[in-house]
């Protein structure tokens, strides 16, 4: 079963990924899920827009607890944390800025 949940939010990122290059941000996705976000995303055409830092989520955007940790661990950078929540047979994700 974890093969299955590994499988769908790998796909997930990749299917962020894609919009976001679409539609002009250059993006390093974070294999593996060791650290706190799995996309990093930095502006292509423009360096006035601030970085975003993205952790991808299916069905839930997980425990507020976890967001409020990375929420502090990021309280100095420039750089805006978003959570990514694509629920089953919805094809726009819920965007959470944290």
């Amino acid at each position: 079963m974890s093969n299955a949940n590994y499988n769908k939010g790998r796909a997930l990122e990749y299917r962020a990924r894609k919009w976001l290059e679409r539609h002009g941000w250059f993006v390093i996705r974070s294999a593996g899920s060791k650290t706190c976000v799995d996309l990093c995303c930095f502006p292509s055409n423009s360096l006035r827009t601030i970085p975003r830092l993205i952790q991808v989520k299916s069905n839930h955007a997980g425990n507020f607890a976890e967001l409020r940790r990375l929420k502090r661990k990021l309280w100095r950078t420039e750089a805006q944390f978003e959570v990514w929540v694509y629920r089953d047979g919805e094809r726009n994700p819920e965007v959470i800025v944290v």
